[in-house]
């Protein structure tokens, strides 16, 4: 239905960008976002809505690949074509215009609310750190691939017949493959991309664990977190790590041992990439184009309607408040094991009096059941997955 009434569009066509064809791309996005708005207030003025959400995508797309031509100090190359050097300032002016009309689409009964999961900065290189975990023996490479094919991979000559199969490749000279590993003499390796971070090949943990629990463990995480610290690009000897988080200074809760071990903080200019590349740092890229913005954790966290302070300023909020917050808002009440907080500093004291924030027992760990889908809900999952391009 809504495909046929507004043509809604599941995501960008990136086509344009690996031709290089900038111009194409940008129109691309905006459209995209109109096409989002449209589908928005289709399905708004058709139902009365307990909860709503939209999520755009444009702005993530025009900062990772369009932060170069930012000017001033900026990190931007300040290029002459005026479309260019303004992409990411206009589609934030798109996304306040939009803002502002569904705002008045909206009745004094509504709370709107607007946050972003990250923020950006500038990206200069990605950090290929499978190569320095090789290099300082965290990762061992099964014997058959310790030599030619991997001489040639980091020569960025590796055979595309040898490819197929094997790798998924952005660009020559970078491989995100785990064939090459082998596990049974691998200590750490490169856990998350986008949670930049490590994990320990633990004993009893990991299918092929190798490093047992207690002191080996400990002395290898203070190891990894010593001399990723002292980290330096080969290039230009900047340091390339700004901090190295153990899981327990971020994580808590029951299942903080599934968590990865160690999360690092790069600093500006820098993110860590997944697979192996020619070199240890290389020009950031994706999609064969430079991809000169990268996520930043400080995003942003707005809030207006009933009962909400004017101009209140939340230093403290993060993003796991946001869940609990809107759950508040709904008059319904807060699991206890819920990670996060309702920000009480967004709401006025008269609101907070006459609506207490209540609580709930959580959900329990229960043991995991089977579940045969029907023929019919078989069709449908396919459908689905076949509208996110999920499957062919």
């Amino acid at each position: 239905e809504l495909m046929s009434r507004v043509g809604y569009r599941m995501e960008v066509d990136l086509r344009s960008l690996v031709k290089g064809e900038e111009h194409q791309f940008l129109k691309g996005l905006s459209e995209a976002t109109e096409n989002r708005e449209k589908a928005l207030f289709y399905l708004l003025e058709r139902s009365e809505w307990d909860f709503f959400i939209a999520v755009f995508e444009a702005l993530d797309l025009a900062q990772h690949f369009f932060w170069r031509y930012l000017g001033g100090n900026d990190g931007g190359h300040g290029p002459s074509d005026p479309k260019l050097r303004q992409a990411i300032r206009d589609h934030y002016k798109e996304m306040d215009a939009l803002l502002g009309r569904l705002f008045e689409s909206l009745d004094d009964r509504c709370a709107l609310l607007v946050y972003s999961d990250h923020g950006f900065r500038p990206l200069r290189k990605d950090v290929f750190l499978y190569n320095w975990l090789e290099e300082r023996g965290f990762v061992q490479l099964k014997r058959n691939w310790e030599g030619v094919k991997v001489r040639a991979l980091k020569a960025r000559a590796f055979p595309m017949r040898w490819v197929k199969g094997l790798f998924l490749k952005d660009h020559l000279g970078h491989s995100h493959s785990v064939a090459a590993i082998d596990w049974t003499k691998t200590k750490a390796y490169f856990f998350s991309l986008s949670g930049q971070s490590i994990r320990v090949n633990l004993k009893g943990r990991e299918a092929e664990g190798v490093v047992e629990r207690g002191v080996d463990y400990e002395r290898l995480c203070e190891r990894l977190r010593k001399e990723l610290s002292e980290l330096r690009d080969p290039e230009t000897h900047e340091l390339v790590v700004e901090k190295v988080y153990t899981r327990e200074e971020i994580y808590k809760g029951d299942f903080v041992e599934n968590g990865p071990d160690l999360v690092v903080e790069t600093r500006e200019g820098f993110g860590l990439q997944e697979g192996f590349g020619a070199e240890l740092t290389m020009e950031a890229r994706q999609f064969q184009t430079p991809r000169s913005g990268d996520h930043h954790r400080e995003g942003i966290f707005m809030l207006m309607g009933p009962g909400i302070r004017k101009g209140a300023e939340l230093k403290s909020a993060e993003i796991i408040d946001i869940a609990p917050t809107i759950l508040y808002l709904m008059g319904l009440p807060v699991p206890r094991d819920m990670d996060g907080k309702v920000v009480q500093g967004a709401f006025e004291e008269h609101y907070l009096e006459t609506n207490p924030i209540e609580f709930c027992e959580g959900t329990k760990q229960g043991e995991e059941g089977e579940y045969e889908y029907s023929e019919e809900e078989r069709e449908e999952m396919e459908r689905r997955l076949k509208a996110l391009k999920y499957m062919e």
